[in-house]
């Protein structure tokens, strides 16, 4: 599997390259998709990283990026993440999916202690 998410990442540095941005985007979510089926969460969140940094206004891209700082250990980066994208919400049904995300995590957090 690892193999799949090398070669994903591979194509999409080429198309970052290349300038073609929303390409280089699909292939690192790919690749970080397959870096998560793997539990190879490093690896996972740089590549979520980067599919935010290409597309910085894509809320899912943010959020798995949240998800995956907290599964390495960045609980206070992934919460502080969380909350920008609470506060920045325009619609209060997007608040209250956030809202709800962070006490997820923050349980998430409790039971592992």
């Amino acid at each position: 599997k690892w193999v799949v998410a090398a070669s994903y990442e591979i194509s999409a540095r080429i198309k970052e390259k290349e300038g073609m941005k929303q390409q280089a985007t699909v292939l690192y979510t790919n690749a970080a998709t397959e870096h998560t089926k793997t539990n190879n969460t490093q690896e996972a969140l740089k590549c979520w990283t980067k599919a935010a940094m290409l597309a910085p206004d894509n809320q899912v891209l943010r959020f798995n990026m949240a998800k995956a700082m907290a599964h390495n250990g960045d609980v206070k980066a992934a919460l502080m993440l969380l909350e920008e994208m609470r506060t920045k919400s325009k619609s209060s049904q997007k608040r209250e999916y956030f809202r709800k995300a962070i006490q997820e995590l923050l349980i998430g957090i409790s039971v592992q202690k």
